[in-house]
């Protein structure tokens, strides 16, 4: 009777380390998931952030009539919104102190020339965005030296 005591211990044992493994390999696969699906997102949103280029430039360009300009200013304003409800956000950086986690150094200017601080950016030649901590594309700026 010890025997199949001991015995029944055993597969109790088994079964729980065996149960523990399935919850562990469940909850990684879930996990794993999760960052594909978050993956794939950021790789579409960033895949959109070259048509709010293209829209900034256009606004940006001489001529073309008062209805065209209006036309693409509203598609820039839709455009952007439907990013910011997707959680993107635009990073702030004219003026700011250059930061490289979240800025792109294009180019330098003298801080005496631009009157300003050394290490702050006088320009943003490409707007940058991120999704709360996680950078979709960095800021494209112009710094002072």
């Amino acid at each position: 009777a010890e025997d199949s005591c001991a015995e029944l211990v055993q597969w109790r044992d088994r079964a729980l380390r065996l149960q523990a493994e399935i919850d562990n390999f469940r909850k990684r696969q879930q996990r794993l998931s999760e960052e594909r699906v978050r993956d794939d997102r950021e790789r579409l949103l960033r895949a959109f952030l070259g048509v709010a280029d293209d829209l900034e430039r256009a606004l940006k360009a001489e001529g073309g009539g008062a209805g065209l300009r209006e036309g693409v200013e509203l598609t820039h304003r839709e455009f952007l919104k439907l990013l910011e409800r997707e959680g993107v956000e635009a990073i702030e950086a004219l003026g700011k102190p250059f930061d490289p986690e979240w800025h792109e150094g294009l180019a330098t200017v003298s801080h005496a020339e631009a009157g300003v601080r050394p290490n702050t950016v006088v320009q943003v030649v490409e707007t940058g965005y991120r999704i709360g901590d996680r950078l979709l594309r960095p800021s494209r700026v112009i710094v002072a030296a």
